[in-house]
């Protein structure tokens, strides 16, 4: 674990991650890289000339805005540096962060992915679903991220190895012992209570070779994923959730407005959410 990516578009938003991302920099001695995306067209054409001639134009201005940007107090003392990119399609947020060695990202999110600009807008769910690092959203400033009580929340099944062990790799960067949750949904595909803690078995086996995080698995009964998710962090005082995610679906209940699914929004956890194979 050492370097923290941040998509900046000079937004309260983008502030909020900032602050996230300089409160776990100065705890664990991480390094910050501060990313500017900007729209490119996809070809260049009489239709999309003077579109080309405004992009280069705020190309001009991200670079003077950034240059700003990097001086102010907050990030004295960071090890911080930054990269103002084209894309065409925000899932390249991915290919940048890997480019530049990143091990987790950083994203604000107002809860819409409606807003579109020539900076990163709000693609917040573009960029989870897409990308195979590790991303947290924030809702709120974070400045001092409370990861004392961490939640992982995941199936359990075999495609979510990968996303389980990207997971622990920044909980042991960020020195986290995250409680192990599993959703027992009520229905067809409910578990017994042995078949709960035999395929949490299985899975550690396979995950890490050993039942050392076996004494931090936690179960819980409820109608949906979302639901049993809140529950457990109300009533365990949890300050941060961290979940494995298949697709925009289920990034989608968590980011997005429902009463039925509303994590982010009502209680403003940060989330981190790793994706499966």
């Amino acid at each position: 674990m050492k370097k923290i990516i941040v998509p900046i578009d000079f937004t309260e938003y983008s502030e909020h991650a900032l602050q996230t991302a300089v409160s776990l920099a100065k705890k664990n001695n991480l390094q910050i890289t501060l990313i500017t995306m900007i729209k490119n067209p996809s070809s260049f054409s009489e239709e999309t000339i003077s579109f080309s001639k405004d992009n280069f134009l705020s190309i001009q201005q991200a670079e003077a805005k950034m240059e700003v940007f990097v001086k102010q107090e907050l990030l004295k003392d960071i090890k911080v540096d930054y990269l103002i990119k084209h894309y065409r399609i925000f899932s390249e947020l991915g290919d940048f962060a890997n480019t530049v060695n990143g091990d987790l990202i950083i994203m604000g999110t107002h809860g819409t992915s409606n807003v579109e600009d020539y900076f990163l807008g709000a693609d917040t769910e573009k960029a989870v679903r897409t990308t195979d690092i590790p991303v947290i959203v924030v809702k709120e400033a974070e400045i001092d991220l409370d990861t004392k009580n961490t939640l992982f929340v995941s199936n359990y099944r075999p495609n979510a190895i990968a996303a389980y062990q990207k997971a622990m790799q920044i909980f042991k960067g960020l020195n986290i012992t995250p409680t192990l949750l599993f959703v027992n949904k009520f229905g067809d595909k409910y578990l017994s209570a042995i078949e709960v803690k035999e395929r949490i078995k299985i899975f550690l086996l396979a995950a890490d070779g050993n039942l050392d995080n076996l004494e931090n698995f936690k179960s819980i009964d409820s109608k949906s994923v979302g639901r049993g998710t809140h529950t457990f962090a109300e009533d365990n005082n949890i300050g941060f959730i961290a979940m494995s995610t298949q697709g925009k679906t289920s990034v989608g209940k968590f980011l997005k407005k429902s009463e039925k699914f509303d994590i982010s929004d009502k209680n403003n956890y940060p989330i981190m959410s790793v994706k499966m194979a």
